[in-house]
């Protein structure tokens, strides 16, 4: 997130990102929230039993919400 760049888990390679401590699932979409010019947070969409890559709706989805925070933020 400090290099405020969103990721997403397209593919087999990506390494996964462990998002919750002492649970075992995965990020499939995390995107930082960025108001004012500092990360202020992170939006995960977060995997679930079967998923492991993220689809075209939950990449836009994260990506989003992280926008909509963003601004909602800064207001």
């Amino acid at each position: 997130m400090e290099s405020r760049r969103g990721y997403v888990a397209n593919d087999e390679s990506a390494s996964p990102i462990k998002v919750i401590e002492g649970i075992d699932k995965k990020a499939l979409a995390v995107f930082p929230i960025v108001a004012s010019g500092d990360v202020t947070g992170a939006v995960a969409y977060v995997s679930g039993e079967e998923n492991t890559r993220a689809t075209d709706a939950q990449h836009t989805l994260a990506q989003a919400t992280a926008m909509f925070l963003s601004k909602q933020i800064e207001e």
